[in-house]
């Protein structure tokens, strides 16, 4: 009869601490230690990464985001539903700004079901989303220019008496719309991000691009009542 020292267990050598093994990779044990009850405690390549995005969380935001772009889209037309039949320009630029909308919260929402149904992917917490930059920065410039040109021209008008253009008010977000309307997008997108600037940053750029849609909503209605042409 053989005794324990004869059996095919590998034994570690007299004096040596526990054995370590190999790291291997695709998600099998990165390596091992002993505890002072002999268990072994493993851990993963990736015990230290950043943990992953909650991708239904994402999926409802991205969905919520979406569904106000569709409200301003709507709103928009139900605004524009007064325009003179002789106005085929302003019809247009409202069209147009409409089109955006719809294309941007379609996008939003495939990315939506990508969250909810993709497995997520670890990102880095100290880092700033590209996607929230750009995304501010493609809604904050057509805000500059619709500040810099829409209140002068309500001043200028005011004050000589002239009235307002339907092209002049809604002129900004129209000819940018594809622009600030993608950056909202990206806004919405960039808020899986657990860093704190990329969310006030991604949430920037869904605001002020909520703010463009509601400025073509409000010249389409006071157009529609008449009051500028």
């Amino acid at each position: 009869m053989s005794d324990a020292s004869s059996t095919n267990e590998p034994q570690a050598p007299q004096g040596s601490g526990p054995v370590t093994p190999e790291p291997v990779v695709g998600g099998a044990p990165y390596g091992a230690a002993s505890t002072a009850e002999g268990v072994n405690v493993q851990w993963s390549a990736t015990s230290f990464a950043t943990p992953q995005p909650r991708n239904r969380t994402q999926a409802v935001v991205r969905s919520v985001v979406a569904g106000l772009m569709v409200a301003a889209a709507i709103a928009g037309q139900v605004a524009g539903a007064g325009f003179p039949s002789n106005a085929p320009v302003e019809m247009f630029m409202n069209f147009g700004v409409t089109v955006a909308l719809v294309l941007g919260a379609i996008a939003l929402v495939v990315f939506a079901v990508l969250a909810a149904t993709a497995p997520g992917v670890p990102v880095r917490p100290e880092k700033v989303g590209p996607l929230a930059i750009i995304g501010v920065l493609m809604t904050a410039i057509p805000s500059v220019i619709w500040l810099l040109t829409v209140p002068i021209t309500l001043v200028d008008n005011a004050t000589t008496g002239a009235t307002l253009r339907f092209m002049y008010l809604s002129g900004p977000a129209f000819w940018l719309g594809f622009a600030w309307v993608t950056g909202m997008v990206f806004g919405a997108i960039s808020l899986r991000r657990p860093n704190a600037l990329t969310r006030v940053l991604g949430s920037a750029a869904v605001v002020l691009g909520l703010l463009l849609a509601t400025s073509v909503v409000w010249a389409a209605a006071i157009y529609s009542a008449g009051l500028t042409e």
